[in-house]
């Protein structure tokens, strides 16, 4: 059976972040020399990808088939490898990269998606082409549209641009869960997460609060000023919106979160003021990451299949690059509702997927 990242980190003694930094040879996020070279021994003692990649290069080389360099670069305000939905779709590009015999040239995150900083990564790190993950401003991506000639954008919100895309449908993600909230009768349903509107954001792809005001509009339920928590998709920060929203009187009876994450946060302030989920307030998010299976009490979610957008964005760019197509693909993967236990319905296990 193959070694996997976990297996290395273990060995190392390290975490899977620090492991997959140091695989993944990121130089905005830099291991001491020391823990690296723990990690390399261990990678190389368990025969870890590269055994797997000599197989796959081997193969490529005798059948003729082209051999790409793919970058990868995440604009993130958050650690990437630390986000789990970000890591599930670096996992899936890796292991796709790994499979096909390309090579992974370089994984850079940038909080800062200054043009210096991307820039630097590009002189530093020449690709075939490159992988997109995160929200974009206009001007980072006007500066990749003009310099990078093989892009593909993958995650959860569609960039609308002229170029490969593999994405989840947000907007239609955000309508199902608000629908479902008010499928089990609440009618005061709160929106927790980055509260910008496509059009006038300064980030050209963020469209979950769109899908919550489309779909309280089609519900005619009512949209309040205090019902829009406005905050960064983290836990703490959602926990302190929630918590100083309840300070403030607040009152509702759902809550749509824009991530598990945010919605982890809002648990624990809920459990803070005595408000009871779902009894008092039931909450529903986006993403169904590891740990929504284990709050307290367990998550409603929309089920994102993250490692197969990394996958298939592999496959996508390479597609791109052999056949030098002169028009974009837009793939759009299913997602499906992951009834538990703070959403008020009978637990289920069905899945139903949505496209």
């Amino acid at each position: 059976m193959a070694s996997t990242l976990k297996d290395v980190a273990r060995l190392a003694g390290v975490s899977l972040t620090t492991a997959s930094r140091v695989i993944n040879n990121d130089h905005i996020h830099r291991v001491n020399p020391k823990t690296a070279k723990k990690v390399i021994e261990a990678a190389a003692e368990l025969e870890y990808a590269p055994n797997e990649f000599a197989r796959n290069l081997r193969k490529k080389q005798s059948s003729h088939d082209p051999v790409f360099t793919i970058g990868v670069l995440l604009t993130s305000a958050n650690d990437s490898y630390d986000d789990s939905f970000f890591y599930d779709l670096l996992l899936g590009i890796q292991t796709e990269v790994a499979n096909s015999g390309h090579i992974l040239g370089f994984t850079h995150s940038f909080s800062d998606t200054s043009q210096t900083a991307v820039q630097q990564a590009l002189l530093n790190n020449p690709v075939s082409g490159m992988i997109l993950l995160g929200r974009m401003s206009a001007d980072t991506l006007h500066f990749l549209r003009k310099n990078v000639k093989h892009l593909v954008y993958a995650g959860l919100n569609s960039l609308n641009q002229q170029f490969d895309e593999v994405v989840c449908d947000s907007f239609l993600c955000a309508k199902t869960a608000v629908r479902h909230l008010a499928a089990n009768g609440r009618k005061q349903i709160s929106f927790v997460g980055t509260a910008a509107s496509s059009g006038s954001s300064m980030l050209l792809n963020e469209y979950r609060y769109d899908g919550y005001l489309d779909a309280m509009r089609e519900l005619g339920l009512p949209v309040c000023k205090n019902l829009i928590l406005d905050t960064p998709l983290s836990t703490e920060m959602a926990f302190q919106a929630m918590d100083r929203a309840l300070e403030e009187g607040l009152q509702m009876d759902g809550c749509f979160c824009a991530n598990d994450n945010c919605a982890i946060g809002v648990l624990k302030a809920l459990h803070m003021h005595k408000k009871k989920v779902p009894q008092d307030v039931a909450v529903i998010s986006i993403d169904d990451i590891d740990m929504a299976a284990y709050s307290r009490p367990m998550l409603s979610t929309i089920h994102i299949p993250r490692q197969e957008i990394g996958e298939y964005s592999v496959r996508l760019l390479a597609d791109q690059i052999q056949n030098n197509r002169k028009y974009p693909i837009r793939m759009s993967l299913p997602f499906y509702v992951v009834v538990r236990e703070s959403c008020g319905e009978k637990v289920s296990k069905k899945k139903t997927f949505i496209l």
